[in-house]
């Protein structure tokens, strides 16, 4: 059990910042759309983004507080702030509703709907924690339908189209995203304790994904990368970052 007052830095650690850069997909619409011109939409995005990361850091919190007896048995997730006892359960329990609450609070007053994709990312959250990823296959695609809640709450704040900077919607979206998830070398992002992606792995992945780009999926987009690549790049990214 965790002693006196936790330091900042592991309350800090708790909070996952360094995963935030999945969140950078909230802001594919804000530049796709060329609204980065415009303050207040610049503005708007920025709320979303900050939005998603204190739910994200939420969902974290109470996966580290549901985790922790499995953690404290793992020889890397057991460093984790709650597992090691750095930070006492009690102080988790208390700051996942109040980081859920502060994300529903940035997106007041935007335009109709952003609070309803918040809220559905972290429904969809919880359900992943408590149920979704003890099912096969459902684990995938509820991993792949919070990328995609991202960017839609990137084009709603906006109140922009979506369907432009997306290969053929959302649902083509996660049908593409899911099989990166499942197979793929991937599990590293999802727990970073399994080490880093498969080198053979990573190669097989982008060959598939071009060519789903380029078949599939329709045609690569000419006037910029395609959030699915988007992603891809910032799962890589955000691996290296955290080499450092």
């Amino acid at each position: 059990m965790a002693s006196g007052v936790p330091s900042f830095l592991s309350v800090v650690r708790l909070l996952r910042p360094r995963q935030w850069t999945k969140n950078l997909l909230v802001l594919a619409a804000l530049l796709f759309a060329r609204q980065y011109v415009v303050p207040e939409q610049v503005v708007a995005a920025l709320r979303m983004f900050l939005a998603f990361c204190l739910a994200s850091s939420a969902l974290y919190v109470v996966n580290d507080l549901l985790d922790r007896g499995h953690d404290r048995l793992h020889p890397v997730r057991r460093h984790r702030p709650i597992a090691s006892g750095a930070v006492a359960v009690q102080l988790g329990v208390l700051l996942a509703p109040i980081l859920a609450l502060g994300a529903l609070m940035l997106v007041r007053g935007l335009p109709a709907g952003s609070g309803l994709v918040v809220a559905g990312y972290l429904l969809l959250g919880l359900l992943y924690s408590f149920v979704l990823r003890r099912v096969v296959i459902a684990d995938v695609l509820a991993v792949s339908v919070g990328f995609v809640l991202r960017a839609v709450g990137g084009a709603v704040c906006l109140s922009v189209e979506i369907s432009p900077w997306l290969p053929h919607g959302p649902v083509a979206y996660v049908a593409v995203r899911g099989p990166l998830q499942l197979g793929s070398g991937y599990g590293w992002y999802t727990d970073p304790g399994d080490g880093p992606p498969d080198a053979d792995d990573l190669r097989l992945t982008c060959t598939w994904l071009l060519d789903w780009l380029d078949t599939e999926g329709g045609r690569r987009p000419a006037q910029g990368p395609s959030l699915v690549q988007v992603a891809e790049g910032l799962r890589l990214v955000t691996w290296r970052v955290a080499q450092v």
